[in-house]
């Protein structure tokens, strides 16, 4: 089988988070996974696409040198404002998707899927036992990941009881929502202020056999 020499007996656990909406605390609760449990990567499908973003606008920039520049900014705070400039309203959240679908047009329909699995190879040879993506969205890239069969793949779908939410465009909506909790192994939703968090730890523990940091 290619790729690292992986096997069966040897299969990495993956845990693709998906929520009801953005800014329920998936990253916040992966670092806290990651500082109360050892060999954990985290991960991201948006990373890369993320980056071919800022690409995308500076070339633009380059070739537009007197044109007014906003950074790309994909900051929590910061991602669903308008950028400005030659971008106008766009939203630096519009931009990944729209980058993303652009590059699964001109390449393949599970690029991104493609480019994960490379990812959780890496981290596997770097000794990790556990990758954990806080943004899957799409059913394309997990069933793409669940085909694998060196991969252990569990899906979780997160909620908040106080976040509301409106997918700003059209490119927005294609991503967000499209996933329900009956779609997925596990579902848990968080209090206003996260409270029941241990909870979802104990779960995890279970389902993942996560191992404590003593360190």
């Amino acid at each position: 089988r290619r790729l690292y020499g992986y096997s069966n007996r040897m299969a990495m656990n993956v845990l693709l988070i998906n929520s009801e909406k953005p800014r329920t605390g998936k990253s916040t609760y992966v670092q806290h996974l990651q500082q109360t449990y050892t060999g954990i990567k985290h991960l991201s499908f948006a990373g890369p696409i993320k980056n071919l973003s800022i690409q995308f606008a500076d070339a633009l920039y380059t070739n537009l040198p007197s044109m007014e520049h906003n950074p790309i900014d994909y900051h929590t705070s910061t991602k669903d404002k308008p950028i400005g400039g030659i971008f106008e309203n766009n939203t630096p959240r519009e931009l990944v998707c729209d980058v993303s679908d652009l590059y699964s047009k001109f390449t393949n329909p599970n690029i991104w899927g493609m480019v994960a699995y490379e990812n959780i190879c890496r981290a596997k040879e770097e000794g990790f036992e556990y990758c954990i993506f806080d943004d899957w969205r799409r059913f394309k890239e997990s069933k793409y990941l669940q085909d694998k069969q060196d991969l252990k793949v569990i899906t979780l779908y997160l909620s908040k009881s106080d976040i509301e939410f409106t997918p700003t465009s059209g490119s927005v909506a294609s991503f967000e929502g499209n996933i329900s909790a009956n779609d997925c192994d596990l579902a848990f939703e968080f209090t206003s202020n996260w409270d029941n968090t241990p909870e979802l730890d104990s779960v995890l523990s279970t389902y993942l056999g996560l191992k404590y940091n003593h360190g």
